[in-house]
């Protein structure tokens, strides 16, 4: 009689969360409708941006604009998605430069997000290894700023002077489920995405009862180079499916913020939306203090790989 009891409590409790995600109990929307004619992926060469363009180029997206560092692994995305859908361009673009506006790409990125429709800002880099704050060199943390933050923040205002214009258009941001619960030994990292979670929100504020679409995805572990996790599980998807669940959720973003199911900030993943509940239900030092020896560890592993190449060299 318990079990059945406590086996109910865990489906009512299941079917609530699924309900927080938006296009998990809701009948889907067409993504080209959704993105427009022209979406912009910052970020595309590698991991969730890789995955997106693919997932958009499928989905017949008419125009599908790449932006990433490397010209080469552009260049070979672009072949693998230009087969599936009418246009695809690229734009080389240096997000690491100490001056993004004075860089080769720079007029060509502005001309593409000045036109687009929807944008997906998945530009991003995290710790080579967990490291305590203090170990972080500054030029490290500056790049960390420049590529995660200040990337998205430029991509972000680029674009939304045109949909501003045209009264219409949606932004997704790549944040990251550290903003919500403590990270230890990625601290950093933890921060820049906070900051974007804070730009958001704050956007969707600023246009609330418009026809934009403000959304900030904040995902757990993904299978990708930046997580160094390659075996994908129950908790921790591959960037492809990731992709699929984030591709339904953005048809669902919206600026208005009187209704939580609309909210700005989300888990789009199913199994990344049980964790955070269960983070954000549990007593905060649990989780800390379980985190905190779990980056110990990878720290410990990170560490011994760094004598180990310096002593080798």
């Amino acid at each position: 009689m318990f079990e059945f009891i406590g086996l109910l409590v865990v489906v009512v409790w299941l079917l609530k969360v699924a309900h927080t995600v938006p296009g998990v109990c809701s009948r889907r929307r067409s993504l080209p409708k959704t993105l427009g004619d022209k979406l912009v992926i910052t970020g595309a060469t590698d991991g969730i941006g890789r995955a997106y363009a693919d997932l958009a180029a499928k989905n017949g997206i008419p125009i599908l604009v790449l932006v990433g560092r490397n010209q080469e692994k552009l260049d070979a995305v672009k072949r693998e998605v230009e087969t599936k859908t009418t246009t695809v361009r690229t734009v080389q673009a240096d997000f690491d430069s100490a001056d993004l506006t004075k860089t080769a790409g720079f007029e060509e990125l502005k001309r593409e997000l000045s036109t687009a429709e929807s944008l997906i800002n998945c530009a991003g880099v995290s710790y080579p290894g967990a490291m305590y704050y203090e170990e972080v060199g500054v030029p490290f943390l500056d790049t960390l700023i420049r590529v995660n933050l200040m990337s998205t923040m430029i991509a972000a205002h680029l674009a939304y002077k045109g949909m501003r214009a045209r009264g219409k258009g949606l932004l997704v941001f790549m944040g990251s489920a550290s903003s919500l619960v403590a990270e230890p030994l990625l601290v950093g990292y933890a921060g820049t995405k906070g900051a974007i979670d804070g730009l958001g929100r704050s956007l969707q504020a600023e246009c609330v009862s418009t026809e934009f679409g403000i959304q900030i995805q904040v995902p757990f572990m993904v299978t990708t180079k930046m997580s160094k996790i390659r075996k994908p599980s129950l908790l921790v998807p591959s960037a492809d499916a990731y992709a699929r669940a984030g591709l339904r959720a953005a048809c669902h973003a919206s600026n208005r913020t009187v209704n939580d199911s609309m909210r700005a900030t989300i888990c789009p993943y199913w199994s990344h939306q049980v964790i955070l509940n269960v983070c954000q239900r549990l007593p905060r030092y649990l989780w800390e203090q379980f985190r905190l020896s779990e980056q110990k560890v990878l720290r410990k592993k990170y560490m011994a790989k760094v004598t180990k190449a310096t002593t080798t060299a």
